[in-house]
């Protein structure tokens, strides 16, 4: 029920500690930062990574252009900024790989302790953090050394989405069978461990991001957006349009993608000033917000946006990126966006 108390609950000690048990038991597991040359595929079959990069002269009225299109692992469904690189996932390889954020230097990889399966990362508390889907698990990684600082198991079902801010690490957990205990945010204390569990049953976690002093979730089986108050776990909710959602915070504004009726939400802290903003692309889905502009990546039409946050409108037109642009995140004046059916990552620059 809508603010409902959260359910405190875990260890400080199991989280922190640097070598933890695995679920499937006492395994020790050492992560391994690779240096590449070229790239060599992995034991997945995954595609080559390398330092190698195809230029492109895609632009739009306002001169943002794609400046680089980087190959990496098949499916790249996750990415984030972190340290002066941009951190890639794949569902189909157990590794991280880190592009340099300005074009220069090779690209490193880091293994991560399963082989597949890997369904976001986020940057925050100075590390990296990345979930584990079918293992429910999420993993703490320092993004300088590639050491694996902690290792957690986070309930039955299915780590979603992982987000940073508001002093915690928000993970959304998905029920997947009916003897699953229904669908959680589960909150971690990234200093002492400890979790606190905000039950999300009936709506369902669909994405999770935060900023303005609360976390947001757009509802996985309804058209809501709920605000949570971190010190509480107490919500309050409001209608979004239809289809997948993601969110992000920027401008003191909450802007949530409406997948079916191609247009975002944008809306106040307060939840009382909705506004529709209609895209020139079908299909939004991933959304990013930096240098005043929110980025929205179309799976549709293979290409990106701009959003001006002052007006509510579409900046220039769109930008052709690769096929099926999936996550993007962005930084200072430029955005990545992973293309799931091309393996490859876009670089956008601002003009």
């Amino acid at each position: 029920p809508a603010g409902a108390p959260a359910r405190g609950g875990g260890s400080g000690r199991a989280w922190v500690a640097p070598v933890l048990s695995l679920i499937a038991g006492a395994a020790v597991v050492l992560i391994v930062v690779l240096l590449l040359n070229g790239g060599k595929d992995d034991n997945n079959g995954a595609a080559a990574t390398s330092s190698r990069t195809t230029f492109t002269t895609a632009t739009d009225t306002a001169g943002a252009r794609v400046v680089k299109t980087y190959k990496v692992d098949p499916r790249p469904n996750a990415i984030a900024y972190a340290r002066g690189r941009v951190w890639v996932g794949s569902t189909r390889t157990g590794q991280l790989i880190g592009l340099p954020a300005t074009g220069n230097g090779r690209p490193r990889r880091i293994n991560l302790p399963w082989n597949g399966g890997t369904t976001s990362i986020a940057a925050g508390f100075g590390s990296l953090w990345v979930t584990n889907g079918p293992q429910a698990r999420v993993v703490r990684i320092n993004p300088v050394t590639g050491a694996l600082q902690a290792d957690r198991a986070v309930g039955s079902g299915e780590a979603d989405v992982v987000a940073t801010g508001e002093g915690a690490v928000w993970i959304g957990r998905r029920a997947i069978k009916t003897t699953d205990p229904p669908s959680s945010i589960v909150k971690v204390d990234p200093h002492g461990g400890k979790t606190t569990e905000i039950p999300f049953g009936q709506e369902g976690v669909s994405w999770i991001t935060t900023g303005g002093g609360y976390v947001w979730v757009p509802n996985r089986r309804r058209a809501r957006l709920s605000r949570i108050t971190p010190s509480s776990g107490e919500r309050k909710s409001t209608p979004i349009g239809l289809g997948k959602h993601r969110a992000v915070f920027g401008a003191n504004q909450i802007w949530v993608s409406n997948y079916d009726d191609g247009t975002l939400t944008q809306n106040n802290r307060a939840l009382d000033n909705s506004a529709p903003v209609a895209l020139s692309i079908r299909g939004p889905l991933g959304i990013a917000f930096s240098a005043n502009t929110v980025w929205v990546a179309s799976q549709l039409d293979n290409a990106v946006v701009r959003v001006d946050p002052k007006t509510g409108e579409v900046t220039g037109s769109p930008i052709d990126v690769g096929r099926t642009p999936f996550a993007i995140t962005a930084h200072g004046k430029s955005a990545w966006v992973t293309n799931l059916a091309s393996a490859t990552v876009s670089r956008i620059d601002l003009g």
